[in-house]
């Protein structure tokens, strides 16, 4: 979120472009998106971000675990700059929706927003109920974390402020299999 990393090895910073593999910091299951919640669920994951427990650490533990890459920002260090970098961060894992696919968010899909200086990044815990969507996000009122930042936690989140979102390709649901027609005798 602050734009700012760095690798705990070497002290180098990272202010623009790629981080390359400083987001890397554990690995977390994601097998199904309750897995990750609760692997991670109150917890502070700094993914080696300067600013202490950031959302875009959660999201950059999450493409680590799932995909073996980081997220891009597209240079910007901040939540909102991951849409900008739809193709990349999509990738061969993930599809990629925008604010006028709301309708069909489900348990798992990483949500980016805009709004404030940074915008915000976390992950959908079910559908958008009545314009807002529980949400799995660090640096969301969670408790104290060294370093600055908060702790995972849940928030139910209004959409108003969505740009777009991707759904891990492993959690897409199979399309219903339709009934067949009965053949009148």
């Amino acid at each position: 979120d602050g734009g700012l990393f760095e690798d705990i090895n070497t002290g180098l910073s990272v202010t623009e472009g790629e981080y390359d593999d400083l987001g890397w910091s554990e690995w977390y299951p994601t097998n199904t998106p309750e897995a990750f919640k609760n692997a991670t669920l109150n917890k502070c994951i700094y993914a080696n971000n300067r600013f202490g427990a950031q959302c875009v650490s959660l999201a950059r533990v999450f493409w680590w675990s799932y995909a073996n890459r980081d997220v891009s920002t597209c240079g910007t260090g901040m939540a909102k700059g991951m849409m900008n970098c739809a193709e990349q961060n999509a990738g061969s894992d993930f599809l990629t929706y925008w604010k006028n696919d709301a309708g069909i968010i489900q348990n798992g899909d990483w949500l980016i927003f805009e709004g404030g200086q940074f915008g915000h990044v976390g992950m959908a815990l079910g559908p958008v109920r009545n314009g807002y969507v529980a949400l799995l996000g660090e640096n969301q009122g969670g408790g104290y974390c060294q370093g600055g930042g908060a702790a995972t936690n849940i928030i139910n989140i209004s959409i108003k402020n969505l740009i777009g979102f991707y759904r891990p390709k492993a959690y897409v649901k199979p399309a219903p299999t339709p009934k067949p027609t009965p053949t009148p005798v």
